[in-house]
């Protein structure tokens, strides 16, 4: 997505006061971290973007959305950090309205505008653990606080377990569910949904509710990490921090074909996913050390024209 920078975001990078903790940028990064693709691996070349030291927090790292500029990192629990991506440095930091010690905030997504045009769309935040929940939160830049707008919850017989993404479509206006029984599983229950009406404090979609579903049976049990929708392609990391397995697999949403991405030579924890810039952007687990990496794929530089399905 390519627009020019609102005034709104100016501010925002120039001005934004660090009112949670009173830390400047500079506590947060060291130098910037390079990564040496192997030469069998010619699909991405990988570079870092900035080493995010733990303090203050002590969970960690998971989902994370990108809008325009800006990196909304967030870790364990519903603490977030705001980061400048193209100037490389921290500009915020707060929590959302979910904020609870179970909410493991494992994909986060952008939905519609709560006002058009109107500072960033809202935040569609999968909890992860028990019960299968979304909340839906609104940022104020002005305050730099979150506000929970909506909490969506669905029914499902034998999907209740440890895996559940909510993934927001902006081209369609779907919101789609990743599902699975277990917390490393090869079948993958694919759900779409119309996106909730904010109305309503508090949804339960049902049976009845949904457009579509499929059922993937990947034949290799993974550890599933974050989700993310790009053009009619979903994304879905996986693996743990002490899991050799780990990549990417990727999912056409109109036949359904799938293409695995191998990363078992990364070294970290893959978490989450966004785009910026036409490349990849993926924060990272490893020891305690959290990472923001730059992902470029090839070939090709045509936004939502490539394919990650080649």
């Amino acid at each position: 997505m390519s627009v020019v920078l609102p005034s709104f975001i100016s501010i925002l990078l120039l001005a934004m006061p660090m009112i949670w903790w009173g830390c400047s940028g500079e506590d947060y990064f060291t130098d910037v971290y390079e990564l040496n693709t192997p030469s069998d691996s010619s699909y991405f070349s990988v570079s870092g973007i900035m080493k995010l030291n733990n303090k203050p927090y002590d969970n960690s790292q998971q989902g994370m959305a990108v809008w325009d500029s800006l990196a909304f990192v967030f870790n364990e629990g519903g603490y977030c950090r705001i980061i400048d991506l193209h100037n490389k440095r921290h500009v915020a930091s707060t929590r959302l309205a979910s904020f609870d010690g179970s909410n493991h905030a494992n994909t986060v997504s952008f939905g519609n505008f709560l006002v058009p045009d109107e500072g960033v769309p809202l935040f569609y935040v999968s909890r992860w653990e028990p019960p299968v929940t979304c909340y839906v939160e609104q940022y104020n830049m002005q305050t730099n606080r979150f506000e929970l707008m909506q909490t969506i919850n669905t029914v499902h017989t034998k999907y209740q377990g440890w895996y559940s993404n909510f993934v927001i479509d902006q081209d369609r206006k779907r919101l789609y569910t990743v599902m699975m029984e277990h917390v490393a599983d090869s079948i993958l229950n694919i759900r779409s949904y119309n996106i909730p009406d904010l109305g309503e404090n508090m949804v339960t979609l049902g049976k009845e509710d949904v457009l579509s579903e499929v059922e993937l049976n990947l034949g290799v049990a993974h550890i599933w990490q974050g989700a993310f929708i790009y053009g009619r392609q979903l994304l879905i990391l996986y693996g743990g921090w002490n899991d050799g397995e780990r990549g990417m697999l990727v999912v056409d949403l109109d036949e359904y074909k799938t293409k695995n991405h191998d990363f078992s030579w990364f070294p970290y924890e893959p978490e989450a996913v966004a785009f910026y810039n036409h490349s990849l952007i993926m924060n990272t687990n490893g020891y305690g050390v959290y990472y923001l990496w730059h992902f470029e794929w090839h070939p090709g530089q045509d936004h939502k024209n490539q394919s990650l399905l080649q």
